[in-house]
């Protein structure tokens, strides 16, 4: 997958054991990709199949996005 350049493995749980309290059935293992569900595309496209699929993400306003570089300033204002 980095290759491609969509990113890699974040995470590999163990095999029947919940990752990021996601579970996962006997037999099976968990992981976590960096790229979205592009890395996935890829292994159902080799044949690997992907029995459960899901994005850790959301839909926001894009108004409300902001320049990473703002990033810094914006996490001080928290304190």
């Amino acid at each position: 997958m980095e290759q491609a350049g969509l990113g890699g493995l974040f995470l590999i749980g163990w095999p029947g054991r919940p990752l990021l309290d996601i579970p996962v059935s006997e037999g099976r293992l968990g992981f976590v990709v960096v790229g979205g569900l592009n890395p996935v595309a890829i292994l159902e496209e080799e044949g690997i199949r992907v029995h459960r699929t899901g994005a850790l993400a959301g839909l926001i306003e894009y108004s409300r996005l902001f320049d990473y570089q703002e990033l810094g300033a914006r996490v001080k204002l928290l304190d």
